[in-house]
């Protein structure tokens, strides 16, 4: 199994002022009280108590208005352990940047798809990926891996 973790924060191009909610979070909490009143009634005590909890109003700087960042890592889960398939992939800001100067492994464009598969039907690993992508111009579908005996 596999599976995509995706913290984003995105700052909208027209609002420089946001209004913050001062409202302390515990899960464990939410969680007791969904089972207890049930998932309606425990929104609706959520949504009542955000309503009546104090409220910061914080300035968005200029700079920031209209950026968008995600972070996001995949995920292969087995019997076994787990693997971040992303792990490789720069975070630090002069790694990200040097990654976007560099000139793409694959096409890009109106009307470029790529597939990326295993004949044997297994999702191949990101070394696999990186390696026919490195190997290949101009993907339309690109199937690595041998066929199964």
């Amino acid at each position: 199994m596999s599976f995509t973790v995706e913290p984003g924060l995105y700052v909208a191009p027209d609002k420089a002022e946001i209004e913050l909610t001062l409202l302390a979070y515990d899960l464990e909490e939410r969680n007791e009280r969904r089972i207890r009143l049930g998932p309606t009634a425990a929104s609706a005590k959520d949504a009542e108590e955000k309503e009546n909890a104090k409220t910061i109003t914080h300035q968005v700087p200029r700079e920031f208005l209209g950026i968008g960042v995600r972070l996001e890592d995949d995920i292969y889960v087995t019997a076994d352990g787990h693997e971040n398939m992303t792990s490789s992939v720069p975070t630090e800001i002069t790694d990200v940047e040097a990654m976007c100067a560099e000139e793409p492994l694959l096409p890009s464009g109106q009307g470029a798809t790529t597939r990326v598969g295993r004949r044997d039907g297994v999702d191949p690993d990101r070394h696999e990926v990186e390696d026919a992508c490195r190997d290949h111009e101009n993907v339309e579908q690109l199937v690595v891996g041998e066929a199964p005996g």
